[in-house]
Protein backbone atom coordinates (compact mmCIF):
# COMPACT_ATOMS: atom_id res chain seq x y z
CA UNK A 1 0.00 0.00 0.00
CA UNK A 2 1.62 2.94 -0.87
CA UNK A 3 0.55 6.91 -1.36
CA UNK A 4 1.47 9.29 -4.35
CA UNK A 5 1.70 12.86 -4.66
CA UNK A 6 0.91 13.78 -8.26
CA UNK A 7 -0.05 17.06 -8.03
CA UNK A 8 3.66 18.10 -6.40
CA UNK A 9 2.19 18.97 -2.94
CA UNK A 10 4.51 20.27 -0.42
CA UNK A 11 4.27 17.86 2.23
CA UNK A 12 6.47 20.02 5.09
CA UNK A 13 3.17 22.59 4.76
CA UNK A 14 -0.14 21.70 6.00
CA UNK A 15 -2.11 19.24 3.03
CA UNK A 16 -5.39 17.16 2.42
CA UNK A 17 -5.19 13.51 1.07
CA UNK A 18 -7.64 11.31 -0.18
CA UNK A 19 -7.96 7.33 0.14
CA UNK A 20 -9.90 5.68 -2.52
CA UNK A 21 -10.68 2.18 -1.72
CA UNK A 22 -12.24 -0.14 -4.95
CA UNK A 23 -13.80 -2.45 -3.60
CA UNK A 24 -15.82 -4.79 -5.65
CA UNK A 25 -19.30 -4.14 -4.05
CA UNK A 26 -18.81 -0.49 -3.14
CA UNK A 27 -16.23 2.82 -3.50
CA UNK A 28 -14.75 3.75 -0.09
CA UNK A 29 -13.33 6.91 0.55
CA UNK A 30 -11.50 8.95 3.21
CA UNK A 31 -10.07 12.68 3.15
CA UNK A 32 -7.57 13.55 5.99
CA UNK A 33 -5.29 16.42 6.11
CA UNK A 34 -1.52 16.35 7.61
CA UNK A 35 1.82 17.94 7.73
CA UNK A 36 4.80 15.74 6.63
CA UNK A 37 4.74 12.53 4.66
CA UNK A 38 5.35 10.45 7.82
CA UNK A 39 1.23 11.31 8.36
CA UNK A 40 0.56 9.36 4.52
CA UNK A 41 3.25 6.53 6.21
CA UNK A 42 1.43 5.77 8.94
CA UNK A 43 -1.28 4.06 7.04
CA UNK A 44 1.18 1.22 5.99
CA UNK A 45 2.15 0.84 9.84
CA UNK A 46 -1.20 0.56 10.93
CA UNK A 47 -2.47 -1.59 8.27
CA UNK A 48 0.39 -4.28 9.19
CA UNK A 49 -0.11 -3.98 12.90
CA UNK A 50 -4.33 -4.63 11.97
CA UNK A 51 -3.59 -7.44 9.93
CA UNK A 52 -0.35 -9.06 12.38
CA UNK A 53 -3.37 -8.52 15.34
CA UNK A 54 -2.00 -5.94 16.88
CA UNK A 55 -3.26 -3.02 19.12
CA UNK A 56 -2.57 0.44 17.28
CA UNK A 57 0.04 1.21 20.36
CA UNK A 58 1.82 -0.66 22.65
CA UNK A 59 -0.74 -1.16 25.70
CA UNK A 60 1.87 0.18 27.86
CA UNK A 61 4.19 3.81 27.32
CA UNK A 62 7.57 4.30 27.22
CA UNK A 63 7.61 5.29 30.65
CA UNK A 64 5.66 2.17 31.85
CA UNK A 65 2.34 4.30 31.93
CA UNK A 66 -0.77 2.30 30.96
CA UNK A 67 -1.46 3.45 27.34
CA UNK A 68 -5.09 5.49 27.12
CA UNK A 69 -7.43 3.19 25.76
CA UNK A 70 -8.27 5.38 22.83
CA UNK A 71 -4.84 5.20 21.95
CA UNK A 72 -5.29 1.24 21.64
CA UNK A 73 -7.89 1.60 19.10
CA UNK A 74 -7.97 2.10 15.02
CA UNK A 75 -9.93 4.64 13.11
CA UNK A 76 -12.95 3.39 10.73
CA UNK A 77 -10.24 4.09 7.62
CA UNK A 78 -7.82 1.76 9.22
CA UNK A 79 -10.29 -1.23 8.85
CA UNK A 80 -11.59 -0.90 5.29
CA UNK A 81 -7.49 -0.55 4.17
CA UNK A 82 -7.16 -3.87 5.90
CA UNK A 83 -9.84 -5.47 4.82
CA UNK A 84 -8.52 -3.89 1.11
CA UNK A 85 -4.94 -5.07 1.17
CA UNK A 86 -5.99 -8.84 2.32
CA UNK A 87 -8.34 -9.02 -0.48
CA UNK A 88 -6.67 -7.45 -3.24
CA UNK A 89 -8.72 -4.32 -3.37
CA UNK A 90 -7.25 -1.64 -5.44
CA UNK A 91 -5.98 1.65 -2.61
CA UNK A 92 -5.46 5.00 -3.84
CA UNK A 93 -3.76 6.75 -1.89
CA UNK A 94 -2.79 10.80 -2.97
CA UNK A 95 -1.86 14.04 -1.55
CA UNK A 96 -4.50 16.68 -2.95
CA UNK A 97 -3.47 19.96 -2.01
CA UNK A 98 -1.47 22.00 0.39
CA UNK A 99 -3.66 24.51 2.48
CA UNK A 100 -2.89 27.40 5.28
CA UNK A 101 -2.81 26.19 8.57
CA UNK A 102 -6.23 28.29 9.76
CA UNK A 103 -7.90 26.39 6.76
CA UNK A 104 -6.72 23.07 7.40
CA UNK A 105 -10.02 22.10 8.50
CA UNK A 106 -12.11 23.66 6.63
CA UNK A 107 -10.82 22.03 3.34
CA UNK A 108 -10.46 18.91 4.90
CA UNK A 109 -15.10 19.23 5.46
CA UNK A 110 -14.93 20.66 2.18
CA UNK A 111 -12.89 18.15 0.50
CA UNK A 112 -15.36 15.03 2.72
CA UNK A 113 -18.30 16.61 1.46
CA UNK A 114 -17.49 16.96 -2.17
CA UNK A 115 -15.68 13.33 -2.28
CA UNK A 116 -18.53 11.88 -1.07
CA UNK A 117 -16.56 10.46 2.00
CA UNK A 118 -18.03 7.31 3.68
CA UNK A 119 -14.90 6.40 5.92
CA UNK A 120 -14.71 9.63 8.28
CA UNK A 121 -17.33 9.19 10.67
CA UNK A 122 -17.03 5.70 11.28
CA UNK A 123 -16.49 4.48 14.60
CA UNK A 124 -13.38 3.12 15.94
CA UNK A 125 -12.59 -0.17 17.15
CA UNK A 126 -10.50 -2.60 18.96
CA UNK A 127 -8.30 -5.60 17.52
CA UNK A 128 -10.31 -7.93 19.29
CA UNK A 129 -13.53 -6.88 16.43
CA UNK A 130 -11.22 -6.96 13.37
CA UNK A 131 -12.70 -10.41 12.68
CA UNK A 132 -16.08 -9.54 13.21
CA UNK A 133 -16.08 -5.96 12.06
CA UNK A 134 -14.31 -7.48 8.27
CA UNK A 135 -16.78 -9.29 7.67
CA UNK A 136 -19.56 -7.07 7.90
CA UNK A 137 -18.03 -4.37 6.12
CA UNK A 138 -17.49 -7.32 3.19
CA UNK A 139 -21.54 -7.88 3.63
CA UNK A 140 -22.41 -4.94 3.70
CA UNK A 141 -24.59 -3.61 0.24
Amino acid sequence: MRWTNPHGVDLSKPYVYLITIEAPHKIYRYVGKGIGASRLDAYARNVSRVLQGRTKRPETKKNGEPQRPGNLRYRYVHLALAVAVRNGWPVIHVALENCSKDQHTTVERALMLENACNLNDGPSWSIEEFERLSRALLESP
